[in-house]
């Protein structure tokens, strides 16, 4: 019985347990930090729905600046304050304008890494799926290793490895070659 090290494993990573990962290992991997994930995302969420919020506010307190701004003056001797208020005014209006735009600016930015967020969770999720399908498959009896070997899986399978299975590999640092699971997808790529 091996015990996993550098030498002999090309991801020696305590998060994955005292072995080289597994599709089982990577998967409770993945569940182990996906509440995290998703409390980050609801806390993202809220961030997105208060600048909303203070956007929708802002605005309304700009059209109430302008319209305030176009009162007639009453009298001459008010026409001077009333004036510089005036001034005063449109200073404030564009000061809440660029805030504005600085806000829409950020809530534009928020919303693509939110995009940008969920597109990732969804990938996530179906490698996920496919990899709690994959662990709940019996395991067999006899173990077929591949052929092709390679520094890493993605070498494995540009060197046209089609098949998700056992491959022998030798990272550029290692003394001598191991066994690993390669995951090789339709598209041609590949990982442990």
């Amino acid at each position: 019985n091996i015990l996993p090290n550098t030498d002999n494993c090309c991801i020696l990573d305590e998060r994955f347990g005292e072995y080289c990962p597994t599709t089982c290992g990577v998967s409770d991997f993945f569940n182990r930090y996906q509440t995290d994930v998703d409390t980050d995302l609801q806390y993202l969420e809220g961030l997105l729905n208060q600048i909303t919020n203070y956007t929708s506010g802002t605005s309304i307190i700009v059209e109430d600046i302008r319209g305030s701004g176009k009162k007639p003056a009453t009298s001459q001797q008010t026409i001077d304050p009333m004036t510089q208020k005036s001034k005063n005014m449109l200073e404030e209006i564009a000061r809440y304008e660029k805030t504005i735009v600085q806000y829409e600016e950020n809530i534009q930015y928020l919303q693509e890494m939110y995009s940008s967020n969920q597109n990732k969770i969804f990938l996530l999720k179906q490698k996920m799926a496919n990899l709690e399908i994959q662990c709940q498959q019996p395991c067999k009896d006899t173990v077929q290793i591949q052929e092709f070997t390679g520094k890493d899986c993605q070498e494995v399978a540009n060197k046209g490895a089609r098949v998700s299975g056992l491959y022998f590999i030798k990272p550029l640092k290692a003394k001598q070659q191991f066994l690993v699971y390669c995951e090789i997808e339709p598209s041609g790529s590949a990982w442990t």
